[in-house]
């Protein structure tokens, strides 16, 4: 997992989810905004506590349902993002 910062404003990481499969998320917790932070092996929102696999699935909370993904591309081993 690489946290990028923002990518145009939006809180944003991007993780390993297979061999040479990569998904950019967006951090923001989809039930008040609140940027998610890193536990370890998930997402955890400070907030509320809703909590999301590290590829942003969503495991429980107030959220009910995924961290959204940003656009990326993949190409000639270069992943842009945003």
């Amino acid at each position: 997992m690489v946290n990028l910062g923002t990518v145009k404003g939006i809180p944003t990481a991007v993780v390993c989810t297979g061999p040479s499969t990569y998904t950019a998320l967006n951090l923001r917790c989809p039930h008040a905004g609140v940027t998610v932070r890193d536990a370890g092996s998930e997402w955890l929102c400070p907030a509320h506590g809703s909590q999301f696999e590290l590829d942003g699935a969503f495991i429980s909370g107030p959220a009910g349902r995924a961290l959204a993904p940003v656009r990326s591309r993949l190409r000639n081993g270069i992943l842009t993002v945003g």
